[in-house]
């Protein structure tokens, strides 16, 4: 630890004798000799500004224990998940009932993910294609390979970058492999649609996930991760995953992913009825 007034180690500004040292000067040069306080030195004025926020945090803890008090709370200390007073994060009723929700739903939309692509005629040989704007025809793509399934979540929905597909027909692109979402026309509630491919071909065997994806521990080590509390490592989107602190300064809603949940288990649902 390194003071930000005397830049020694060992202690921070709140406890430096040295501003306490500043502070008193500062106090008797005002009383004394009259001075305002723009006309002390730098360091005078920082002191007294260290002061007067240790003031600040006091008042303020005082006024939570008197809160706290009034209430019958044993504690004063404000949880960082849930913003209340009384209990802190470790000991948050909230918080572990968000991750034992949130574990469910994550389990249930992996499983009908999983259940999903065994049906979907998305495998070697798919093919799809879209009409472009800036030309008049169509490209056609076929499926060539599976880039990784164990990516898709509640947070990437839309697959992204999942599949890779070579060009068929576009001049000047032969042979070139280009990574896609999964494409309409497959039964996928969230399938891409912003380029407009379509599946016109299925192939006869389906891509399946990997065998760690619907693994109990992998999936709550994802799920644990989410709600990590240190908060410099905060949600940030980077192809497709969620990462560590998402839901660090804010509740999940679980409607909005339940939602999401319900969705893939009924596209699921419908294949496996085609299928059986």
């Amino acid at each position: 630890m390194r003071c930000r007034f005397c830049h020694s180690s060992g202690h921070n500004r709140n406890s430096c004798p040295e501003v306490k040292k500043y502070a008193a000067d500062a106090h008797q040069m005002r009383s004394v000799e009259g001075k305002q306080e723009h006309e002390l030195g730098y360091k005078h004025r920082y002191a007294l500004a260290v002061e007067r926020n240790k003031a600040q945090i006091s008042a303020k803890a005082k006024a939570k224990a008197e809160s706290a008090k009034a209430q019958g709370l044993t504690s004063s200390r404000k949880c960082s998940y849930c913003d209340t007073i009384g209990h802190t994060r470790v000991k948050c009723a909230s918080l572990a009932e968000d991750k034992t929700t949130f574990l469910q739903y994550e389990t249930r939309f992996r499983n009908a993910f999983a259940l999903w692509l065994k049906n979907s005629g998305i495998g070697i040989g798919t093919m799809f294609e879209r009409v472009t704007e800036w030309e008049d025809r169509k490209h056609v793509v076929m499926v060539t390979k599976s880039n990784t399934f164990d990516h898709v979540n509640l947070f990437n929905v839309v697959a992204e970058q999942t599949i890779g597909g070579v060009y068929m027909n576009r001049e000047g692109w032969e042979n070139h492999i280009n990574d896609y979402s999964i494409p309409s026309g497959t039964g996928y509630p969230f399938a891409d649609a912003q380029y407009g491919y379509v599946v016109v071909a299925p192939a006869p065997i389906s891509f399946e996930v990997s065998d760690t994806y619907l693994n109990a521990e992998t999936i709550k080590t994802f799920v644990d991760s989410l709600f990590d509390e240190k908060s410099k490592r905060e949600y940030r989107w980077r192809r497709g995953k969620a990462h560590i602190g998402t839901f660090h300064t804010s509740r999940p809603n679980n409607e909005n992913y339940r939602n999401l949940v319900e969705q893939m288990e009924n596209a699921a649902a419908g294949l496996s009825q085609v299928a059986a």
